[in-house]
């Protein structure tokens, strides 16, 4: 019988948001041996997009939705949250605030746990999702963050550094309209 591989999607929304998530598909599969998905980098080009998203959001066995306050109204990352977080029953789905707090999550999700952007809830996450889906490492939690914090930190920081700034209001506008 094959050993099934846990999946894990990885959720997202605008071009820098993307390039994030990226990054911490990178990072998670230099910790496990986990199949990550990231739709911009999973989706063959002659699929539709959208079946295949649905498909791996069903087949997720953990999800992570990289959340920042140009993206948390956005209606691909609610949907996308909602069925990964009715698939679980919230307890295999982990939301990071990339720039944001606590308080800035939106009302559908903000009584779920999030995880700040930083090197301790970053760990926090690893170990979580070990632990979730019962993995062994590949390579150490403990070992990876060590190495390669710092340069992960600087390219995702440079990341939000691009993102331009919204007002709460534009936000939930710009939310609300697509």
């Amino acid at each position: 019988m094959p050993v099934s591989i846990p999946q894990i999607f990885i959720s997202w929304s605008h071009n820098e948001e993307r390039q994030i998530a990226e990054l911490l598909k990178k990072l998670l599969l230099e910790c496990f041996h986990v199949q990550v998905f990231v739709s911009s980098q999973d989706i063959p080009c002659d699929e539709d997009f959208g079946n295949v998203i649905r498909e791996n959001l069903k087949a997720a066995d953990y999800g992570i939705v990289c959340l920042t306050k140009r993206t948390r109204f956005e209606p691909w990352i609610m949907f996308e949250a909602g069925v990964l977080m009715g698939r679980h029953d919230f307890s295999k789905v982990t939301f990071i605030l990339f720039d944001m707090e606590f308080e800035d999550m939106p009302a559908p999700i903000k009584t779920h746990q999030a995880l700040l952007f930083n090197q301790k809830y970053i760990k926090e996450l690893l170990t979580t999702v070990r632990k979730r889906l019962s993995l062994q490492e590949r390579n150490s939690i403990q070992d990876v963050i060590e190495k390669q914090w710092s340069q992960f930190y600087d390219n995702v920081s440079s990341l939000l550094n691009k993102i331009p700034q919204q007002t709460e209001e534009e936000a939930q506008i710009k939310g609300l309209s697509e």
